[in-house]
């Protein structure tokens, strides 16, 4: 049995689903959510590198853990090359504490159409 703390998580790089140079293309909506934003028709992302702000909530409570695992293995000397393995495993997440990454944000507000997801972004005025 052993207990888990969350680690920090390195940042992504982020795809804009706004921009026009995309193997696909820009699917309708979404191109109707980007320029309803003022984002522009030939809006391309040239650096997928973005500038984000995370804040914290002081009234969190710790995030806790309790994991319990249990693995066996068998090789039958009659059977040489063979061994069977079981492994069991029960994870158990109290208070989890999670925050959507910035591509989860730009997915959430211009494809799904999700309001309190566009209110945390900022656009550049070019885009």
């Amino acid at each position: 049995m052993s207990s888990g703390n969350p680690s920090p998580a390195a940042a992504a790089v982020v795809s804009d689903p706004c921009s026009a140079d995309t193997a696909t293309g820009v699917a309708p909506a979404v191109a109707a959510a980007c320029s309803a934003a003022g984002v522009p028709a030939n809006y391309v992302q040239t650096n997928p590198d973005v500038q984000t702000l995370q804040i914290g909530n002081p009234a969190l409570q710790a995030e806790r853990s309790n994991n319990i695992w249990f693995s066996a293995k068998w090789s039958p000397r009659a059977a040489p090359g063979l061994s069977i393995d079981l492994t069991y495993y029960r994870l158990e997440i109290n208070n989890a504490i999670g925050r959507p990454s910035a591509q989860q944000a730009l997915l959430d507000c211009y494809e799904l159409g999700d309001a309190l997801a566009c209110s945390g972004i900022d656009r550049a005025t070019d885009g």
